[in-house]
């Protein structure tokens, strides 16, 4: 089994962050999650269910750990996965909470 870096571990905080914010969403946020917001906060374009977007964040966290794990020359880029995931769940959860 291979050691995890510090940069791994980061990644693993990020997950289980993403996991935990997504957890907490789902009890506020409507049934379908819209991926697009106009300027007027309008929903606009598509739209996913809530039980996928909840599961679509970690699953890109958990990808961008394993990433890391398993190719450690490239931990920033997984790194940078990983914050993607964190933040892109974070905003879709904000903007769909003020367009509600």
């Amino acid at each position: 089994m291979s050691k995890v870096s510090s940069m791994g571990k980061i990644i693993l905080v990020l997950f289980v962050l993403v996991v935990l914010v997504n957890g907490i969403a789902f009890f506020f946020l409507p049934e379908n999650i819209s991926l697009q917001i106009n300027t007027n906060w309008d929903i606009h374009g598509s739209t996913v269910p809530k039980i996928l977007f909840v599961f679509l964040g970690p699953v890109v966290a958990a990808g961008a750990y394993l990433y890391a794990k398993h190719s450690p020359q490239n931990e920033k880029q997984a790194l940078a996965l990983g914050i993607i995931a964190f933040v892109g769940s974070i905003a879709t959860i904000i903007f769909n909470m003020i367009a509600q």
